[in-house]
C-alpha cells in the first residue's frame, strides 16, 4: 500500500547553501539517505530551474518538471518509500492550502535575506 504512493523518478533538490533552514532541510534529506533524492547547491545551477525564484521557494526537478516552495516539500515526501502514503493528503485542496501559507510565512521571516 505504502508504495502505491511512491515516486520512482530521481528528484533533483537545489539548495542555498548560504540559507540556515535550505541547509537544516539539506541535512534532513542527506539525513533520509533515498536513492530518489538527489541533493545540489543553488549557486551551482546554470537553467535547470529559474534561479530567481528558487532564491525565494525552494526548488527542485523531477521528470514532470520543476516544483518550487510546498510542492518541493511534497515531492520529496513522495519519494521517500515509508513517508509516500502522506502524498495524497499533503495534496488535498485544504491541507495544499494551509501547507504553502505555512511555507510562506516560514520563506518571508527566515533570516537571510535574499540580496
Amino acid at each position: 500500500v505504502i508504495l502505491k504512493f511512491h515516486k520512482n523518478d530521481i528528484l533533483t533538490i537545489y539548495f542555498d547553501k548560504n540559507c540556515g533552514i535550505c541547509m537544516k532541510v539539506y541535512r534532513v534529506c542527506k539525513f533520509l539517505n533515498s536513492s530518489y533524492l538527489k541533493l545540489s547547491y543553488l549557486q551551482e545551477v546554470s537553467d535547470e530551474v529559474n534561479k530567481n525564484k528558487a532564491y525565494v521557494f525552494i526548488a527542485s526537478k523531477g521528470e514532470e518538471g520543476n516544483y518550487y516552495g510546498y510542492n518541493t516539500y511534497c515531492e520529496i515526501i513522495s519519494r521517500i518509500p515509508t513517508l509516500s502514503i502522506l502524498y495524497p493528503i499533503m495534496k488535498l485542496k485544504l491541507i495544499s492550502k494551509i501547507g504553502e501559507r505555512i511555507y510562506l510565512k516560514v520563506a518571508n521571516n527566515r533570516s537571510c535575506k535574499i540580496s
